[in-house]
């Protein structure tokens, strides 16, 4: 079986960039891509799809990711 040099990096919610929760601001750190970028993304799949499932989603990533313990 294939194993990374690199420990598996954890998901957590974001301190520094956060806006709402911290849950867009810690998987843009966790995907080592701008936050801004997927939070664009994440208003226009919003949009499209009537709101109600992508705040539905937030609202259940924003309990299931834990904060980052220092």
């Amino acid at each position: 079986m294939f194993m990374s040099k690199h420990p598996m990096k954890k998901l957590y919610k974001s301190e520094d960039s956060r806006v709402a929760g911290g849950v867009i601001g810690g998987l843009g750190e966790w995907m080592e891509v701008n936050p801004n970028i997927l939070r664009t993304g994440y208003v226009a799949l919003a949009v499209v799809t009537a709101i109600v499932p992508a705040a539905l989603i937030y609202a259940a990533a924003h309990f299931i990711i834990p904060k980052k313990k220092d």
